[in-house]
């Protein structure tokens, strides 16, 4: 719900990122640019419909480069054993095309980076105590290590996008 926070993972590796407005509470709006190093721009906004914190969320997802075509995505938090949580998040477009548009976009890539900074961002919650802790539990447990590394699972449905992210 922090805009800094999210700023601080949405997006490729290396770009800059300006809210404009963000508002994660239900009925509340969102406004952001991506900056790259070349100075191009990338604007995305939409609206947040439900938002129930820490559990689900519903919203609407347009981007700038693809005009025309809004998503609308949920997003579900769960809690797992050992203070994990995955996150699944599932994206709907008016059609095919919509969606092949977004993915060619750039779209996979920024996720990947953006939910691979996610987890990143995750340890630092941690105080130093707690982060032996992590690592035992990380290293023992060779899946977990790869979906460390991998990030993000991402499935191509007919007219969406799933994912499912796990963090620390």
């Amino acid at each position: 719900a922090d805009p800094e926070l999210f700023k601080q993972w949405n997006g490729p590796q290396g770009y800059e990122m300006d809210i404009a407005e963000y508002d994660f509470t239900t009925g509340g709006r969102y406004r952001y640019v991506h900056h790259d190093t070349q100075g191009n721009e990338y604007e995305f906004r939409g609206v947040f419909h439900t938002v129930r914190e820490n559990e689900f969320a519903i919203q609407t997802f347009e981007f700038g480069g693809v005009p025309d075509v809004v998503s609308i995505e949920s997003i579900a938090f769960e809690s797992l054993p050992d203070g994990r949580t995955r996150l699944t998040g599932h994206a709907v477009y008016p059609s095919v095309e919509a969606r092949d548009g977004m993915v060619s976009s750039g779209m996979e890539h920024g996720m990947r980076d953006g939910y691979d900074k996610l987890q990143r961002l995750s340890f630092r919650f941690f105080d130093d105590h707690d982060i032996s802790a992590i690592i035992n539990r990380v290293a023992g447990d060779v899946q977990a290590v790869r979906s460390f590394i991998d990030g993000v699972l991402i499935h191509t449905l007919t007219f969406g996008i799933s994912l499912t992210v796990y963090l620390a």
